[in-house]
């Protein structure tokens, strides 16, 4: 009876652990591979790496000339996720399109043997893009056509000019003193908030869906609207504390806005989607959790990532990071690093303000918000107040499908 229990129990715990592998090979398999892929006369070296979400990859030729290539979605019942490669060289150019889910989303060169974009090809005029397009539409794949698409003027409203091609999950809010925009799908709507103007956005973010800004009308800082940037419509919540006008908006945790006023020594916090406001102790996030602290510690602001003082000497102060990959502006040119290899994305004047929102980056060059992803830089909009004003002054949501 012993024996026949036991071998049960073996049994059971074999079984136990089948299914454990098979429900973290197929189901939740986001482990690191390497893998090679035969083209034509070629053989590619693949090196996928995953983090956060986000597939960063090297791809190196016979030759060793290699390519890095990221891609953001969730694809976890596959273990290799580059199927095959669409490849053009003419002269001094050699671009690569990896094919993904039967599908070329993206493009990325090798001119004079520096990492470059296919934006960039398109912001020098290169005579040869019209070849690349066509080798492109020749294969047997699908592939994102926004990428060759130009981007054309939408609408004018408001004294602020939209354009088309941006794709319609995309909310972009944008302050103008006492009112705020919200422009998605070629669409602009105001939301009127202030009797009088507040030049300097300090006391305004995006949490999650909701814009939260302070009524800046009253003495005190103790009113807040919340916005929902999918339908406009507002709530307006208050404490009786009267929260100082030094008060500053520390950051965001799980969705809540911490808020420490340092004059009055205290924090709360806003939690938009319960629409209520509330004191706390105080604490601080660290870039990995959110601790305790004093009082004295509190008016910090919260980390986003912990960037290093050697990755910010090696890549300028403009240094943003999101999803395995570091974005920088060095004279103008814009850059994404990924696997510690350099792409130079395309070329603005004084481009700042970046964003980096599930794999889109957004900045302002003059008077215009550009849009860079896997369809190409395209502009957002333009409003003659980004030149002047850009601080803060916009955000972004992009709603899930």
């Amino acid at each position: 009876m012993l024996v026949k229990k036991l071998l049960k129990i073996i049994i059971i715990v074999i079984l136990l652990i089948i299914i454990y592998n098979l429900i973290f090979n197929v189901i939740i398999d986001r482990h690191d591979s390497d893998y090679k892929i035969k083209v034509s006369k070629n053989t590619y070296s693949i090196v996928e790496n995953y983090d956060k979400n986000n597939y960063l990859f090297t791809i190196k030729d016979n030759k060793k000339k290699s390519f890095v290539y990221s891609y953001t979605k969730d694809l976890n019942n596959k273990k290799k996720i580059i199927d095959d490669i669409v490849v053009y060289k003419n002269k001094d150019l050699y671009c690569i399109g990896p094919v993904i889910d039967n599908k070329i989303d993206g493009i990325v060169c090798r001119l004079n043997n520096k990492l470059i974009s296919y934006d960039y090809l398109v912001q020098k005029k290169d005579d040869r893009l019209n070849n690349l397009y066509t080798k492109i539409k020749k294969s047997k794949y699908d592939y994102n056509e926004k990428l060759f698409e130009n981007n054309l003027k939408s609408k004018e409203k408001y004294n602020t000019t939209i354009y088309s091609n941006i794709d319609e999950n995309i909310y972009v809010t944008l302050w103008n003193y006492s009112r705020l925009f919200v422009i998605n799908n070629s669409n602009i709507n105001k939301k009127k908030l202030l009797k009088k103007d507040a030049y300097e956005n300090n006391a305004s973010i995006l949490v999650d869906k909701y814009y939260i800004t302070t009524n800046t009308d009253k003495s005190y800082y103790n009113e807040y609207y919340l916005i929902n940037t999918l339908n406009l419509k507002t709530k307006k919540i208050e404490i009786n504390d009267e929260i100082s006008r030094k008060s500053i908006f520390n950051g965001v945790y799980k969705n809540e806005l911490y808020i420490t006023d340092p004059e009055n020594e205290k924090q709360y916090i806003i939690n938009p989607k319960k629409k209520s406001i509330k004191e706390t102790t105080p604490k601080y996030y660290d870039g990995k959790q959110l601790i305790d602290v004093d009082v004295d510690n509190a008016s910090k602001k919260f980390k986003d990532i912990n960037i290093t003082s050697k990755l910010k000497k090696k890549y300028n102060d403009s240094l943003t990071f999101s999803n395995g990959c570091y974005y920088y502006v060095d004279n103008s040119n814009v850059y994404q690093v990924i696997n510690n290899k350099k792409v130079l994305l395309f070329n603005l004047d004084k481009f700042r303000e970046m964003k980096v929102v599930n794999g889109n980056l957004f900045g302002i060059s003059n008077d215009t918000l550009y849009l860079y992803n896997k369809s190409g830089l395209k502009k957002v909009l333009s409003n003659r107040e980004l030149i002047y004003n850009s601080s803060n002054i916009y955000d972004v949501y992009i709603k899930e499908n």
